[in-house]
């Protein structure tokens, strides 16, 4: 309703905010009027003028979000004193409340999620194991690393955000997965040894893999710090710290508690998947290969969009603010286009008043484009008022209606909205209506060319607004990390061979870092397509966790045949070994991601969902296709031998 809009004729004008125009005592008849004017119409009324808006703008420092609460919460309190009791409704909707979502969203998804996590995984664990003090002790060790991880974003001064929240969960998992070989191991002799020997010994024989597990799993996470967005390498950090005390704390605490555990067994859960394995491996892992080349091709299908509006759930103000806005006016999204002369006093001309009102009518035609202002509309509309419509102008009538303009305007407005200090440049604000991350920097690109070919020598343009980094930040995080990653996974199958002094056997890792990997992205193109800004982070996390379950089967693997036993024999030694506990930490891992599903952040949502999907596709490749790969390559070298 703050809008000033121009009416008179060539005797004299008026400046009144559009509403008080509109509008008098016996109701609004003037309201058709409003709906011609530009500015106005589906920005602060709705095109059927059932619904009015009132822009705010302002001016708030960098790094100050607690002035973002206190100005939502204003806001907040303001709608509720003045409209909520008329029964009105009504939405609160733009950057400020957008950018409240994003806190809210870090508060709520904390707790909420690592409850969850933590619920789910315990369970999941009691069961398998039949008793409760083992996945006490698991969860116990898996909670240091998660406070680890915590802490360690405490003493760097970083604040808990919508990105750094999954960060104690995904810290906990790590470790969880690391502590389930060693205990499984520890209940494997315990009944016959004692207990502090059987500790012993599980450290002792997991030490290797770990020591190589923890390495690439940090390596694979290290590797946000590539990324443009700071607070996914915040994210790495902060894991990678919780996953190096995790595993520390797992060496310090399991002895402690060795005499403590019961010796009953766990659940024996992986007896079928050996005993069919070793029945129709052959069969097994070719229609499995074949089933990962068309997983994988799904990959081909995924487009990298997404719209941040819809990162939240109903659940939050902004998104029901948001939705309500896209319904009747135009979306929360905006561009601010800045148009400099790049001379004092420049916007003072006719070339620049008569550019800047072609650029207008250029952008309402883009199909984005709901409602676009500048000062070149209210500047023609002051002409066409005081003279004839065929009159052009000319540098002193651009001088005098600015003059006349600003002198004009009510208490409190100025021309500093659109003008800059010096008059050298001004800006041009567009609504959006329903867009995504592509159709923004499509629109970017198009404006920033069309600028190059028809704007006057000398002029430039900038697009900026808080849409128009969000959209970048999908596309350029992947890109940057899918090169970081690459380089991580070179990294870790040359270590891998180092490791098992094989090259067969650093191929085979490249294939089991790989494939798991392409087959969960393969599955989601083919069934849901779209992902953006989760999908870097699915890159980093799952690398690691994937290449830790195909290390600890490789070194059983590597054990077995350097004892003497035949391929076949190798193979039923390694998955029994390391089976089980491969299993227990898919299970447990799959549901502990599984948990960010119920997030009203899309984000951790998707996260959640590849995550668990990539898991599931490792599982299945470990114990299907990874020991004959393993086989194979046996017979092109030496038993593989590990370093450690």
């Amino acid at each position: 309703m703050n809008y000033p809009l121009i009416f008179g004729d060539e005797t004299g004008i008026g400046v009144k905010d559009f509403i008080d125009y509109a509008c008098d005592e016996s109701g609004c008849p003037r309201y058709l009027e409003i709906l011609d004017e530009p500015g106005v119409v589906s920005r602060l009324v709705s095109k059927d003028a059932t619904v009015l808006a009132v822009a705010m703008t302002f001016v708030v420092p960098l790094a100050t979000s607690s002035v973002i609460s206190e100005l939502t919460e204003s806001a907040r309190a303001l709608a509720a004193t003045i409209i909520k009791p008329h029964g009105i409704e009504y939405a609160i909707v733009g950057s400020i409340s957008q950018m409240e979502a994003f806190r809210e969203a870090s508060r709520k998804e904390t707790y909420k999620l690592i409850a969850f996590a933590l619920l789910l995984v315990g369970t999941s664990l009691s069961f398998l194991y039949r008793q409760l003090l083992t996945p006490a002790t698991i969860m116990v060790i898996g909670m240091i690393g998660a406070t680890a991880s915590v802490a360690s974003l405490g003493i760097a001064g970083v604040p808990l955000n919508t990105s750094t929240t999954a960060s104690p969960i995904i810290a906990m998992l790590l470790v969880v997965a690391t502590a389930t070989h060693v205990f499984a191991s520890f209940h494997r002799s315990s009944a016959v040894s004692p207990a502090d020997e059987s500790m012993r010994s599980a450290l002792r024989e997991n030490r290797a893999p770990i020591i190589l597990t923890t390495l690439t799993s940090c390596a694979g996470l290290a590797s946000l710090n590539y990324a443009d967005a700071p607070p996914l390498a915040q994210l790495g950090n902060s894991v990678v710290a919780g996953t190096i005390v995790g595993v520390v704390a797992l060496y310090v605490f399991a002895p402690l508690a060795a005499r403590l555990l019961p010796r009953k067994m766990h659940r024996e859960i992986v007896g079928w998947a050996i005993d069919i394995g070793d029945r129709k491996n052959s069969q097994i892992a070719l229609v499995l290969a074949f089933a990962s080349v068309i997983a994988a091709m799904g990959v081909s299908r995924i487009n990298i969009d997404e719209d941040f509006v819809e990162y939240f759930s109903d659940a939050y103000e902004f998104r029901r603010g948001a939705d309500f806005a896209a319904r009747y006016m135009a979306g929360p999204k905006s561009l601010q286009i800045a148009v400099n002369t790049n001379r004092n006093g420049g916007i003072e001309s006719q070339e620049a008043i008569q550019f800047l009102h072609t650029f207008e009518t250029w952008l309402r035609g883009l199909k984005p484009a709901a409602s676009v202002w500048g000062i070149a509309d209210p500047l023609f509309r002051l002409k066409n008022t005081l003279t004839s419509r065929q009159e052009s102008f000319d540098d002193e009538l651009v001088a005098q209606s600015l003059l006349t303009y600003e002198l004009s305007l009510g208490e409190g407005q100025d021309l500093r909205e659109y003008l800059s200090s010096d008059r050298a440049s001004t800006r041009v604000s567009v609504l959006l209506g329903p867009s995504s991350s592509t159709t923004i920097m499509e629109l970017d690109a198009v404006i920033r060319q069309w600028f190059l070919e028809e704007a006057p020598c000398g002029y430039s343009v900038s697009v900026s607004g808080i849409n128009v980094p969000i959209a970048y930040m999908a596309v350029e995080n992947i890109g940057s990390l899918v090169k970081a990653v690459s380089l991580t996974v070179v990294g870790m199958t040359i270590a891998l061979g180092i490791f098992f002094r094989s090259f067969p056997i650093s191929m085979i890792s490249l294939v089991a870092i790989g494939l798991p990997i392409l087959m969960g992205f393969g599955i989601w193109g083919w069934f849901i397509g779209d992902i953006g800004l989760a999908a870097s982070v699915v890159l980093a996390i799952t690398i690691g966790i994937v290449i830790d379950d195909a290390i600890h089967l490789t070194y059983r693997f590597s054990q077995a045949t350097r004892s003497g036993m035949s391929t076949k024999a190798a193979r039923r030694y390694a998955l029994s070994n390391a089976g089980v506990a491969i299993t227990q930490t898919s299970i447990a891992l799959s549901l502990g991601f599984l948990v960010l599903t119920f997030s009203g952040f899309r984000v951790n949502e998707v996260l959640g969902m590849c995550t668990a999907g990539v898991l599931i596709c490792a599982w299945i490749f470990d114990f299907f296709l990874l020991p004959s790969a393993l086989a194979i390559a046996s017979r092109f070298s030496e038993a593989p031998r590990a370093a450690l």
